[in-house]
């Protein structure tokens, strides 16, 4: 049975803004997203990068998470069933920080985030803390992520996955995914 759904954040609920511009240092900071972990080493990173304080990076990041990314669907959860719902997310705090602002996030129950933990998918710990959070066992929760190797890793702790595709609607694969799986019961 599935009690829970845990949604990656980029291309899965959200998408990077097109019209967005970046200067020099905003494109430095963003392609920096996901890759230093935790929060507090990516402000190390970026603050000796770009010759700043870390305070004045930590705005830049809020500034810059807060601009950049919009809803790919926003009326998702009018089109899907209600369930505990997660982010799960290989991103920073801040982007969770973020989500918890826009309306969307009062359908959340929890968040895991790259930037709190120290450590990304798909390391087993990470899928672990999700369950946690969710007060789920794995086997409750299906996983939605569009990178083929953080569905494995949800899989291999227990998790039901969805490999999203960024393509596609996510409300229409998450009922196509859910139909499937009650007639294979």
């Amino acid at each position: 049975m599935i009690t829970a759904i845990a949604f990656d954040f980029t291309e899965v609920l959200f998408t990077l803004d097109p019209e967005v511009r970046l200067t020099a240092e905003e494109w430095k900071i963003f392609e920096g997203f996901g890759l230093f972990y935790p929060d507090a080493v990516f402000l190390a990173h970026f603050a000796q990068e770009l010759g700043v304080s870390e305070a004045r990076v930590e705005v830049e990041v809020r500034r810059l998470v807060a601009s950049i990314y919009l809803l790919k669907e926003p009326d998702l959860f009018e089109k899907i069933p209600r369930f505990k719902f997660a982010a799960a997310t290989n991103h920073l705090s801040y982007m969770v920080d973020y989500f918890f602002t826009l309306p969307i996030s009062k359908h959340f129950c929890a968040a895991v985030s790259s930037g709190e933990l120290g450590f990304e998918k798909p390391d087993p710990e990470f899928y672990e803390r999700v369950a946690a959070r969710l007060d789920e066992e794995p086997r409750n929760i299906l996983f939605i992520d569009d990178r083929l190797e953080n569905c494995q890793g949800a899989a291999a702790c227990g998790m039901r996955v969805l490999h999203h595709d960024p393509l596609q609607s996510l409300s229409t694969e998450i009922n196509q995914y859910l139909r499937d799986f009650e007639e294979n019961k």
